[in-house]
């Protein structure tokens, strides 16, 4: 069976209540306008294509705000606006491919399906391998000058060290920065998505560890590539 890796986008910077919800758009056209306002006069600020993944909440006489970032994101910029209910997919509408039904064992999760395998791999975290910025009040704003994800200023016990996929025995080439400033991942949670219409393939991973520094994210691959990834982190 023939497996198309789906594209994740990343999105940090600005703190929202996430609600655990993630989409992609159902689009003809492949493409859907963001508006900055819930209206179709509203001004477009921005467009989500086939394979963009973006957060959502609430809902204002048929208009959703979503969050997303733009094709130059960086781990400091994040975005909001407005789509038509009618253009969204939430993630789990689509067709699973791999639910996970075991627990990782030292660390180490290994999931199949057919011609897709995913390796995720958690390490114990090691302060004193890393630097670590904290505020007045003792709490870890950054490590390694980037912000954690999974810990709400708290030191994590656990860091992502490495996301393996193959498919039809053909290794994924992926870069570190995929699973980079992920702490306390719940690797039991890794599930596997298809967009049957795009040929785009999800895996979706999220932290239930942390009330306030929780976060759910989805890794993105198309044809065999590696595109990006996305994470909705919950508001700290």
């Amino acid at each position: 069976m023939k497996l198309a890796v789906v594209s994740l986008l990343y999105m940090l910077g600005q703190t929202h209540v996430a609600s655990g919800q993630l989409a992609i758009i159902k689009d003809p056209d492949g493409v859907t306008n963001i508006r900055a306002g819930a209206g179709i006069n509203a001004k477009i600020i921005g467009k989500f294509h086939d394979g963009d993944v973006f957060g959502y909440d609430d809902e204002k006489n048929g208009w959703v705000h979503v969050y997303y970032n733009p094709a130059d994101s960086s781990d400091s910029r994040s975005l909001e606006g407005y789509i038509h209910k009618d253009r969204l997919l939430p993630i789990y509408d689509l067709q699973q491919i791999v639910k996970n039904d075991k627990s990782a064992t030292n660390g180490h999760l290994t999931v199949h399906k057919d011609s897709l395998t995913v390796e995720l791999v958690a390490a114990p975290f090691r302060p004193k391998q890393h630097v670590l910025r904290k505020d007045k009040s003792g709490y870890i704003e950054k490590i390694d000058g980037k912000r954690p994800l999974g810990t709400d200023g708290d030191m994590p016990f656990e860091k992502m060290t490495s996301l393996r996929v193959t498919i039809g025995g053909r290794a994924v080439d992926i870069p570190a920065a995929a699973w980079d400033n992920l702490y306390d991942p719940t690797l039991e949670t890794c599930t596997v998505f298809a967009d049957t219409r795009t040929g785009f393939l999800y895996i979706s991973l999220f932290n239930n560890r942390s009330a306030a520094g929780g976060y759910e994210m989805a890794w993105v691959f198309k044809n065999g590539e590696y595109i990006r990834r996305y994470v909705d982190q919950t508001n700290n």
